[in-house]
């Protein structure tokens, strides 16, 4: 439920958001665990949003996401080597230099549409607009369905 730029954001906030909207209802605390957890933990209400996202593209998004977080306190421009080249940074309107955790779920979107992987099917039609702007299948972040 971490929005962008927060530091508990990551693959699950990022994959949910992709799905419709969360927001933590109650902090559950590490006592009411056998044995005691060493991570805080929550109940979070995700209220399901149609954003339009077909499932090939979903599987492409959460791949990126994955690769990208897979060394967390890098720079995409690493964690992403040999999926996204520096072109597609570019077309995709992302900075190589930010950290995962600051991307929104449009920026994720974008650069899961630019990352290299054969036989998947992704147009550059299929790619959404590098300016900002939202698609009929790529809304704004914080647009339809967020609770913000």
């Amino acid at each position: 439920a971490a929005p962008p730029g927060a530091r508990g954001r990551g693959i699950p906030s990022v994959l949910v958001e992709s799905y419709g909207s969360a927001r933590v209802l109650a902090p559950v605390p590490a006592s009411v665990f056998h044995p005691r957890p060493r991570v805080e933990s929550a109940i979070v209400r995700v209220d399901r949003a149609e954003r339009g996202i077909a499932a090939a593209r979903r599987d492409r998004l959460e791949r990126v996401v994955r690769a990208g977080f897979g060394r967390r306190r890098k720079m995409l421009r690493r964690s992403l080597a040999g999926a996204v080249d520096p072109a597609g940074f570019d077309r995709a309107g992302v900075d190589p230099t930010a950290r995962p955790e600051t991307l929104t779920l449009d920026q994720w979107l974008r650069l899961a549409a630019e990352s290299s992987e054969p036989g998947d099917g992704m147009a550059s039609a299929d790619r959404p607009p590098a300016d900002g702007a939202a698609s009929a299948d790529c809304p704004p972040a914080g647009g339809a369905g967020s609770a913000d």
